[in-house]
């Protein structure tokens, strides 16, 4: 998958998610438990669906699953950008890495880990 398809993804989610209603305002981000999982505010059970979670100093706009980040998304802290796809909250399939440094790591992850690039 290439960083194109993986950009089409990311807007053709927005896309759904405003095309529903939803807004993405600071009231309706998520905030992180002392679980580590991800909630509404004022909700008891973790979160699933598309969602937004913004601390201030990192970003995540994407799906979620039982409160973790799963399936496409876009992750942003201290100046690092992910793009692609997450499982159990971890970076895991293809996806794109940008480092504060420039580098740019594009292929497979495993469990938050750069495996191989794509050819």
């Amino acid at each position: 998958m290439g960083g194109d398809r993986i950009k089409k993804i990311v807007f053709w989610i927005l896309i759904v998610v405003s095309s529903v209603g939803y807004e993405l305002g600071k009231d309706e981000s998520l905030i992180l438990n002392t679980d580590g999982k991800y909630y509404r505010r004022n909700e008891e059970r973790p979160f699933s669906g598309v969602g937004l979670f913004d601390s201030g100093f990192s970003y995540y706009f994407g799906g979620f699953k039982d409160g973790m980040k799963e399936g496409y998304g876009e992750y942003i802290c201290l100046g690092e950008e992910y793009i692609g796809e997450f499982k159990g909250g971890l970076f895991h399939g293809e996806g794109i890495l940008k480092k504060k440094n420039g580098e740019i790591l594009e292929g497979i992850w495993e469990r938050h880990k750069f495996v191989r690039q794509l050819k």
